[in-house]
């Protein structure tokens, strides 16, 4: 079971050691991964070389490119959680690695679905299949996978999709249709700033805050069918 980050930048790499802290907290003996063309080596049970930036390339694709390329670095087969560096998990989740063993590929809807839905789309596919939000995904790494990938990088260099990494991977998904794709419920990835919904307590909360203990006890506390407005949990 591997936990993966991939971040440039002294306080971006900080920040996803503090995340990876909080995974080690609940989970300790999941393999926690750092993806980066940066000397930092403190956090992590590894540290994988990426390559380094190409000139103009912005940070949205730069990601793209390195999350395939980090499959490379990991063994085929191995079950993976991907992470943005603002996450914090904060209860185990060893539920989302057993998930893997059914689906390719999980993840939760993005707050705002379709986040550029009056651009228009190279291929038309129906509101009803939107986004991910890429902050948390776990996925297995094989060759479907792999396939996946590929084809999300490539659509996102095309620049079809403007600066947007969620939009092009919603394509990829959609044209993939032999990849397994399961959608986590919102507690898996709470976006706690846009407020929200939750149906149980949250797992992992996904976003910066200077009061993660209170945040916590706001969104685990007498949980049942619990919404909040935008601005609420800050």
């Amino acid at each position: 079971m591997y936990a993966i980050w991939i971040a440039w930048g002294n306080l971006y790499i900080q920040e996803a050691a503090r995340a990876a802290a909080t995974l080690k907290e609940h989970m300790p003996d999941v393999t926690t991964c750092l993806f980066t063309c940066a000397d930092f080596h403190e956090g992590f049970d590894r540290v994988g070389a990426v390559s380094g930036r190409r000139g103009g390339q912005p940070w949205y694709t730069t990601l793209v490119r390195w999350c395939y390329e980090s499959l490379e670095l990991i063994p085929d087969g191995q079950k993976c959680l991907y992470f943005d560096t603002d996450v914090h998990i904060i209860a185990p989740v060893y539920d989302l690695y057993h998930l893997l063993d059914k689906y390719d590929i999980i993840g939760a809807h993005a707050p705002i679905r379709l986040t550029q839905p009056l651009t228009p789309m190279p291929i038309e596919i129906p509101n009803a299949f939107p986004e991910l939000n890429i902050g948390v995904l776990g996925f297995n790494n094989n060759k479907r996978i792999k396939e996946l990938f590929c084809d999300w990088q490539f659509k996102q260099v095309s620049g079809l999709y403007g600066n947007n990494d969620q939009r092009s991977l919603r394509a990829a998904l959609w044209e993939n249709d032999d990849v397994n794709l399961y959608v986590l419920p919102p507690e898996y990835n709470f976006r706690f700033g846009f407020g929200g919904f939750l149906g149980r307590p949250a797992k992992i909360l996904h976003g910066r805050t200077k009061t993660l203990k209170k945040l916590t006890e706001k969104v685990t506390t007498n949980v049942v069918m619990k919404s909040w407005i935008r601005g609420d949990l800050k």
